[in-house]
């Protein structure tokens, strides 16, 4: 970053420390203006709040308490691994208010309606499960890389945090003989850049691509790679993304019941393995030989009829069906 963009992330690093949740929560005060100024004109049947940042359950709260149904959209628990620890307490505070207040709930897994009914005694026939989704393949292909044959091509699309490192993977590309990676993305470890300088015939970085370029890629590859959240029981939206391009996944995860896992391999989409170097090589020597044997399709089920329920077209089906019977007063 140059000068103003480093001075913008000081600011908004100081910021952090003292507005709720973070930085974003100074958007608070004019949306709070502006929700006024909305509810009056509009007046909705619904108020809907789609976690994060916390700032707007906070004021779907305030809409609550003017009277208006209220549905929460909540990705994730507002008190999860990566809340710092001086927000600990307020952050469960309002996600306790939240449960006790919202007229319905969805939350994208599982185990996150789990932890919502264990932990605040919430009754769960007001938890709804809707995961992320896909949007169907329209149009022609604008591949911008040329995939080979003579290569197992993997592709990764995404972004890299602290716990979504790629080093096991890279190093388990790098010996297996006849497999490229191929990465799509804004930023790279410094560790993966002096691999991929290093190999520049294995690990190909395509960098920042335009979304619709980057399904493009997803439908045309060979193996699309997923690394696994550090939480076993998140499953990212990239997976569901995954889904929808109808190519087999390499899923790396740390823990054995990773829920992104257990559906992809549920689904016949793909393989799972541990983050591990050596384990990642005998998924990817399984992959390469169904490549040339032609065999994807027998080994996986590829197809969109099977996935699906994971569109976002269904999805928005059952979301609208939700809301029907919340305005109409009936419980979700």
């Amino acid at each position: 970053m140059n000068w103003k963009g480093r001075l913008i992330e000081t600011i908004s690093r100081v910021a952090a420390r003292w507005w709720f949740p973070d930085a974003r929560g100074e958007w608070r005060f004019f949306a709070r203006q502006r929700l006024l100024s909305l509810l009056h004109a509009i007046d909705p049947h619904v108020v809907i709040s789609s976690h994060e940042p916390a700032t707007t359950l906070q004021l779907g709260m305030m809409a609550k308490t003017l009277g208006f149904p209220w549905l929460v959209d909540l990705g994730d628990p507002v008190l999860a691994e990566y809340t710092p620890r001086r927000w600990r307490r307020r952050s469960l505070r309002l996600e306790r208010m939240t449960c006790e207040r919202a007229d319905a709930i969805t939350v994208t897994t599982d185990g996150t309606r789990r932890l919502l009914v264990e932990r605040h005694d919430v009754d769960a026939a007001r938890v709804q499960v809707m995961t992320q989704g896909f949007d169907p393949a329209i149009g022609v292909d604008p591949c911008v890389a040329v995939f080979q044959p003579e290569f197992l091509e993997l592709l990764f699309t995404g972004s890299f945090y602290a716990f979504r490192r790629p080093e096991s993977l890279v190093d388990a590309v790098i010996a297996a003989p006849g497999v490229r990676l191929n990465i799509a993305t804004s930023r790279v470890p410094a560790s993966l850049e002096i691999r991929i300088a290093q190999h520049p015939d294995r690990i190909r970085l395509l960098g920042y691509l335009p979304h619709e370029t980057v399904r493009a890629l997803q439908r045309n590859a060979d193996v699309l790679v997923n690394i696994a959240n550090d939480n076993p029981e998140q499953v990212p939206g990239k997976v569901f993304e995954y889904l929808g391009a109808g190519r087999p996944i390499l899923h790396l995860e740390a823990a054995a019941k990773d829920e992104a896992g257990l559906l992809i391999e549920a689904k016949r989409r793909g393989l799972r393995c541990a983050m591990d170097s050596s384990e990642i090589q005998v998924a990817l020597a399984q992959l390469a030989r169904l490549k040339h044997e032609g065999a994807f399709d027998a080994a996986f089920d590829l197809s969109e009829e099977s996935v699906q329920e994971f569109s976002w077209t269904h999805i928005g089906r059952i979301l609208g069906r939700r809301l029907a019977l919340l305005v109409g007063g009936k419980c979700i």
